[in-house]
């Protein structure tokens, strides 16, 4: 560990841990004191708007922290690992991609069941609707999932996984990134799962669990959270398109 590291405190577990919080159960209880529900209750786009400002603080607050630790660490690019490396970057992300695809039929096959499905989607589109307001929802849903795998790279990645990689090695790093991961889509899980048979509960952690380790084990082996990143973009692509389970 370098002086800088033991100097600065942006990566101080309980800074880490703070901005974590904040970004995933913090919103979450606020959400719910202000409306009384949580958002996953609320209509499609309300929902997708919701989930907007959670990913909002997932890329926010981390860089706040950042910018506001003293002293400031050097780069904001190596705080988060946030490093292009030309095509070695891009392979190892889409390497990413293939374990994570390869591990998800595997483990339906292993447990016999899929993860139950997250709400009920926005139905089909059909002539009869209102077409500028279906075009709207289907704009604000491809935001989503292009904000989505950005944010959570930059927060899990990129600041927990480096910051505790850097303060007790990069194996702990990686796992306390992947059981973060894990815990902040408990609310979700909960939510959507609670009366799910076990099978298909197994089924959904071992999946979460496994794209946890593959994301994480991308970052530290690319030495690059774009590589993370790409990973899950191309992984949420995939799903989107049905072209995995």
């Amino acid at each position: 560990m370098n002086r800088s590291n033991e100097t600065s405190s942006w990566n101080r577990p309980l800074r880490l841990a703070l901005v974590w919080l904040a970004a995933n159960y913090g919103y979450h209880a606020l959400f719910y004191l202000v409306s009384g529900q949580l958002y996953f209750a609320l209509a499609p786009r309300q929902a997708m708007w919701a989930e907007m400002g959670l990913m909002a603080l997932h890329l926010g607050l981390p860089l706040i922290a950042l910018a506001t630790a003293r002293p400031r660490p050097a780069s904001l690019r190596s705080a988060l690992a946030w490093h292009w490396r030309g095509w070695r970057t891009l392979a190892w992300g889409m390497a990413g991609f293939g374990l994570i695809a390869l591990s998800a039929p595997l483990v339906n096959w292993l447990v016999g069941a899929p993860p139950f499905a997250y709400g009920g989607g926005i139905g089909p589109i059909t002539p009869a609707q209102d077409w500028a307001s279906a075009r709207a929802l289907l704009g604000l849903l491809l935001a989503l999932w292009l904000i989505t795998p950005l944010s959570e790279e930059i927060m899990f990645r990129g600041y927990l996984q480096t910051g505790f990689g850097q303060r007790y090695g990069p194996l702990t790093g990686l796992l306390v990134a992947a059981l973060l991961f894990a815990l902040r889509h408990t609310p979700a899980d909960l939510y959507w799962g609670w009366a799910s048979p076990g099978q298909q509960w197994a089924s959904r952690l071992l999946q979460l669990g496994c794209a946890a380790l593959v994301l994480g084990w991308i970052r530290y082996r690319s030495g690059s959270t774009i590589a993370a990143w790409i990973t899950h973009l191309v992984l949420w692509i995939a799903v989107v398109l049905q072209l995995i389970p």
